[in-house]
């Protein structure tokens, strides 16, 4: 087994992150070669940023799971808890439906982006903006009326009406285009719909994970069946991993803790202070990307 340490670690941290991933992969591979990817790599790739979004938000998981479970049954006698927790349930799912229609529809209809970096550029400085306008839009409204918010104040995710739900799922859509994050658009239009800042990105992390299972699962089924992988990574040769197993497995549950790590201080971070420093991030990392892309 073949591991690029690299790629694999910026793709683990930056996916716990609403600053798209595939941007900073872009800007690692202005500096690079780039070589074939392997079908482990990529399971990879979604598999560690799903064990952290369960790690981190275990609670929630364990509660939506069951949520499913009696939805599947369908042989449980309701209460209050139930209800508010089936209420979350159809708000992940609502918040899905758009994007496995989206994922259908480009698997039988792809398509390619032309002048990638260009475009992730200005995706990410664009949806920036939005992310920094939208989180204070909640703030706004309430010190008009002369309320004090509070940086965790809002709606929580059973608040949600399905008609935000769905709102927001098709926001979700706009993620296949490379720069605007998934994690990003999902907490912009949560804070949109007055959610407080610690729901916004639980409700984007628990929307997450069937496209990360999915994702995870049908690349380890390739790897499996000895598919060829055609994605491309950045190319470092002295940050190669290959035949050590033990090392691998290390590598891998580091990047695991690392990720974890990750979301927790996000998490932590988002409970005291704005996304304003993560939006200001995005605006500067796409000055870099544009700048990159009109020299190349």
């Amino acid at each position: 087994m073949e591991l690029h340490i690299i790629p694999l670690l910026v793709q683990s941290i930056t996916e716990c992150l609403p600053v798209s991933s595939s941007a900073h992969i872009l800007v690692l591979e202005a500096f690079s070669p780039l070589c074939l990817s392997n079908c482990l790599q990529e399971a990879l790739f979604h598999l560690i940023p799903l064990c952290s979004f369960v790690v981190v938000f275990w609670s929630e998981f364990w509660q939506l799971l069951l949520g499913c479970l009696r939805i599947v049954k369908c042989c449980w006698s309701p209460n209050h808890n139930d209800t508010q927790t089936l209420i979350v349930v159809r708000n992940i799912i609502l918040a899905n439906v758009p994007l496995f229609i989206a994922g259908v529809v480009l698997h039988f209809f792809p398509y390619t982006i032309t002048h990638k970096k260009l475009i992730t550029s200005l995706n990410l400085i664009i949806f920036g903006f939005l992310l920094r306008f939208a989180d204070m839009w909640w703030n706004c409204g309430h010190e008009a009326l002369g309320k004090s918010p509070g940086i965790s104040a809002g709606k929580t995710m059973r608040e949600l009406t399905p008609l935000n739900a769905s709102i927001i799922g098709l926001a979700q859509v706009l993620a296949f285009f490379p720069g605007v994050s998934r994690m990003g658009i999902c907490i912009t239009m949560a804070r949109f719909f007055k959610l407080g800042r610690v729901d916004a990105l639980r409700l984007a992390c628990l929307t997450g994970m069937p496209v990360l299972v999915y994702e995870a699962g049908k690349n380890l089924l390739n790897a499996f069946c000895g598919a060829e992988c055609t994605e491309k990574v950045a190319y470092i040769e002295s940050c190669v991993v290959s035949g050590h197993d033990v090392v691998n497995y290390l590598f891998v549950a580091l990047l695991m803790i690392l990720s974890c790590g990750t979301l927790k201080l996000l998490k932590t971070y988002v409970s005291r202070y704005s996304f304003s420093a993560i939006a200001v991030f995005r605006i500067l990392l796409g000055g870099i990307l544009f700048i990159l892309a009109l020299i190349k």
